[in-house]
C-alpha cells in the first residue's frame, strides 16, 4: 500500500505561495504583511489546523484592505488553475505507483474544506482508492489504515522530517521516504536515518529497485 502526502510532496507549495503573495501584491498588500499574515493564518486553533483563503483574507481585512477583494485575488490560486502546482514529475509518479495495483491513499494535514479545492483543482484525485484530509493529526489515519489493511509493505512519501520520525517509532511497519522541501534543512533529511531524494523521480527509482 502507498500513503502519499500532499503539500510539498507531490504538490509545489513553495511554488503555490509565492504565487498567492504575487496576488496579493497586485493589490497593495506588502511582501512582509503577507508572510505575517499567513503565519498567523497557518497557527492552529486549540490543535486544529484553520488556514484557509477566508482565514487569510479576514486577517488582511484587520489592516484595512478589503475582505472581498482579498478572496477575490486569493481564489485565483485554488480555482481549477491550480494542477499548475503539481510537481513536473507528479503524474508520472503517480501512475508509476498505480502499475503496483496496491491500494493508494491520500494523507493531509490541513483545514478540510480549503486542501479539497486545492486536490480537486489538481485533478489527480482518480489515482487514489481513499483521500483522507484531517485537521488535528494524520497519525489517528495511519493508525487506522494499518489495522484495516493487512499488508507487510506500507510505504508512506512525506516531506516533514520530525512527522515522519514520530510515525516510525509509532509505526516501525512503515517504509518512509522523504521528499525534500525547500522549508526544512537539508540537514534534518540528513540525519534522519530515513531515505530522502529531492525529486519524485529519484524516489521512483528507489521504489522500483527495492519492488522490482
Amino acid at each position: 500500500m502507498f500513503l502519499i502526502d500532499f503539500d510539498d510532496t507531490i504538490f509545489d507549495t513553495q511554488r503555490f505561495k509565492e504565487a498567492r503573495l504575487q496576488v496579493v501584491q497586485a493589490v497593495g498588500v506588502s511582501s512582509d504583511l503577507y508572510w505575517q499574515s499567513y503565519r498567523e493564518a497557518r497557527a492552529p486553533v486549540e490543535g486544529i489546523v484553520t488556514y484557509s483563503n477566508e482565514r487569510h483574507a479576514d486577517l488582511l481585512a484587520r489592516h484595512g484592505f478589503s475582505r472581498e477583494m482579498i478572496l477575490f485575488a486569493l481564489a485565483q490560486t485554488t480555482n481549477e488553475t491550480v494542477h499548475q502546482f503539481l510537481f513536473p514529475d507528479t503524474i508520472p509518479f503517480l501512475t508509476f505507483l498505480r502499475q503496483y495495483n496496491q491500494p493508494m491513499a491520500l494523507l493531509s494535514l490541513s483545514d478540510p474544506a480549503f486542501q479539497e479545492k486545492k486536490v480537486k483543482g489538481t485533478r489527480i484525485s482518480t489515482f487514489f482508492d481513499n483521500i483522507f484530509i484531517v485537521d488535528e493529526t494524520k497519525a489517528l489515519v495511519v493508525k487506522e489504515v494499518i489495522q484495516h489493511y493487512h499488508y507487510h509493505d506500507i510505504w508512506l512519501f512525506n516531506d516533514r522530517v520530525e512527522e515522519s520520525q514520530e510515525f516510525k517509532e509509532q509505526f516501525p511497519m512503515l517504509k518512509i521516504v522523504l521528499k525534500q522541501s525547500p522549508a526544512i534543512p537539508v540537514g534534518q533529511y540528513i540525519q534522519s536515518g530515513l531515505p530522502y531524494f529531492s525529486t519524485l523521480t529519484e524516489i521512483q527509482h528507489y521504489v522500483k529497485d527495492q519492488l522490482g
